[in-house]
């Protein structure tokens, strides 16, 4: 007698099929007609991004210092995982459910080591919008009853700069190229572009300020012009 061999896999593998178009026939028939007014009604604009946006907040903090106004940067620690060293503002990264002004005042707080009534917020400033590393909120901030002499695992020091410096100081303005390169497997054929679409390099500015022996430069410089930029006396 000869042997009945059943392929079960392929009958698994037709019911799958079956599921298959009937979950797309399904899709199709939920979709035909939709409430595009009750699904917008309230809804809350937000960025479209290839990549995941990281939200962060910064204070400008303006200290007066003997009669004349100064913002306040901090010198980064030198054992930090990211840019020690460097010169920034008081800040950093969002939280989950966090409002931009709760962070600005938080990391201020805590890389200062002080108490919110240490700073006034006076007023939410423009954003920036920094490649690859998402947005940042900036505010100003008016500082008072600081202890200017901290030093912590974040900040080694603190530095005063005169708004005056930069009101009458124009940056280093350096212009690099920045190019793209497509991945190997991008399909130029399927889509009909020629290979040479992405040859182009675009311009990247960056700026620095050299204040005595120091350097401020990056995103910390671009805020800092916008800034005192709006302040015309």
């Amino acid at each position: 007698m000869e042997n009945l061999t059943i392929d079960f896999n392929e009958n698994i593998d037709c019911h799958k099929n079956i599921d298959h178009h009937e979950n797309i026939e399904k899709h199709i028939e939920r979709y035909k007609n939709i409430d595009l007014e009750a699904i917008f009604s309230n809804h809350c604009p937000d960025i479209i991004s290839s990549q995941r946006i990281m939200l962060s907040s910064v204070v400008i903090p303006v200290i007066n210092i003997d009669g004349v106004d100064n913002i306040l940067l901090e010198v980064r620690g030198n054992k930090l995982k990211h840019q020690p060293g460097e010169i920034s503002f008081p800040g950093g990264k969002m939280e989950a459910h966090e409002r931009p002004i709760d962070t600005a005042v938080r990391e201020f707080c805590e890389e200062l080591m002080c108490g919110e009534d240490s700073i006034d917020i006076i007023s939410r400033l423009n954003q920036y919008i920094a490649p690859n590393k998402g947005i940042i909120y900036t505010f100003l901030g008016r500082v008072k009853d600081i202890d200017l002499g901290i030093s912590n695992d974040e900040v080694e020091r603190l530095l005063p700069v005169p708004i005056s410096f930069f009101k009458t100081e124009q940056p280093t303005v350096i212009m690099n190229k920045v190019s793209f390169e497509p991945a190997d497997d991008f399909p130029f054929e399927e889509m009909r572009i020629p290979k040479d679409y992405f040859d182009f390099k675009v311009d990247n500015e960056v700026i620095f300020y050299k204040y005595e022996n120091e350097i401020i430069w990056g995103i910390t410089a671009y805020i800092i012009r916008d800034f005192v930029s709006k302040i015309n006396l």
